[in-house]
């Protein structure tokens, strides 16, 4: 954590933005920032914090405009939740999830509105002739965002229980377990992995994850979803399991939750499909970055 620090030379006092950082070993470092006379604003405490964190953070993609952008947008939601009461908060994470159930099972196809996805989420009203799959679909998205804020590590056996908590009630088998069967990915030219081969993928993606956790935040959740999709793991829920471990990556570095819109699901398409087949990562994570900003616009965080 950042604090201040201030020094008396004669009549003076001097202030330093400090931080302790853990180096290898278990030895602990200062480092200081001179200030001189002027008391750092809450502002110059965060710039310094967020340089500290950029200087071990590696980024291929990310261009220094995005970087202080992504920066603001931090900071902006972490300064935004810490005004909130306790009943503020939770009406703020109810409309969060909503958003997020609604638009993640929209992109999949569910016929649900917004308004019909708050009112089985919110007040346990099922709308009247709507598919039952759809219904399960919105419970188990909610319950499935609650575990994964839970996660403390992307493990195989946390990918594998947010499939079952994704999918109870709605696929009949293999619920939880990879897809011992090829798939197809409707109207891409992706052709996922042989049934055979996919556990040693998913080991391969989370070694992948494990060696490449000093990428910045927001590029390595990019780049999870983006392999994660090729992989295609199971039989059906993919995209819905792989937009909420791309959040885990987010949530747990402190940034709000990335809500990708169904009004846009072409977009989102056709930018994931060319970071897949020509490795075009960079269009992939500008398309997110606008999706976004959009949001942080809205709410007041950039």
């Amino acid at each position: 954590m950042v604090y201040l620090e201030k020094r008396l030379v004669g009549n003076k006092e001097y202030c330093y933005i400090v931080k302790n950082v853990r180096l290898q070993g278990g030895r602990w470092k200062k480092i200081r920032k001179y200030m001189g006379t002027k008391k750092p604003s809450k502002d110059d405490l965060i710039k310094f914090e967020e340089k500290l964190q950029t200087d071990k953070i590696k980024t291929k993609y990310l261009t220094k405009e995005q970087l202080d952008l992504l920066s603001k947008i931090k900071y902006g939601y972490k300064d935004y939740l810490g005004k909130l009461t306790e009943h503020d908060f939770i009406q703020f994470e109810e409309a969060a999830v909503t958003s997020f159930t609604y638009n993640t099972s929209a992109i999949e196809g569910s016929t649900l509105s917004l308004q019909e996805t708050g009112l089985i989420l919110g007040k346990s009203i099922t709308p009247e002739g709507k598919d039952l799959r759809e219904i399960y679909g919105a419970v188990n998205m909610k319950e499935s965002y609650s575990y994964m804020k839970e996660m403390r590590e992307l493990s195989e056996q946390n990918i594998k229980k947010l499939h079952f908590l994704v999918m109870k009630n709605i696929l009949t088998e293999e619920v939880g377990e990879y897809r011992t069967v090829p798939v197809r990915i409707s109207g891409s030219r992706i052709q996922p992995p042989f049934p055979i081969d996919v556990p040693e993928e998913i080991k391969g993606l989370l070694s992948w994850y494990n060696k490449n956790r000093n990428l910045h935040p927001f590029e390595l959740a990019c780049l999870l979803h983006i392999k994660f999709e090729k992989i295609h793991p199971f039989r059906d829920g993919n995209g819905r399991v792989g937009r909420l471990i791309m959040n885990f990556v987010l949530l747990k570095a402190g940034y709000p939750l990335l809500d990708i819109k169904v009004a846009k699901k072409l977009a989102y398409y056709k930018t994931l499909e060319a970071a897949q087949v020509g490795r075009k990562y960079k269009g992939f994570i500008d398309y997110t970055i606008l999706t976004y900003l959009e949001d942080a616009k809205a709410m007041g965080w950039t």
